[in-house]
């Protein structure tokens, strides 16, 4: 016969009334979400800067050029210049 496991603590269990859950679940406040959406909403759009720049530096890389290190809000500048002119 099968033991069946709780999957709130990972805790073998061999009866039906010992799966109850061992610790309450609290929810946070209305500020702390708040505060937790506002960290969420600004941590998106730096995470796709990265990668929008990362990916840039890699192609610019494949053709044999070089980005120099910089600050992101100077990168596009710093991209266009490190390309030779078409």
């Amino acid at each position: 016969m099968k033991q069946a496991t709780t999957q709130t603590i990972g805790v073998d269990v061999s009866d039906r009334k010992s799966r109850i859950c061992v610790l309450p679940l609290e929810l946070r406040d209305r500020d702390t979400q708040i505060h937790l959406a506002q960290i969420r909403s600004r941590a998106m759009p730096v995470a796709t800067r990265t990668k929008l720049v990362n990916h840039v530096r890699g192609q610019v890389k494949s053709l044999g050029y070089r980005v120099k290190s910089c600050d992101p809000d100077q990168f596009p500048a710093a991209a266009t210049s490190s390309l030779p002119s078409a």
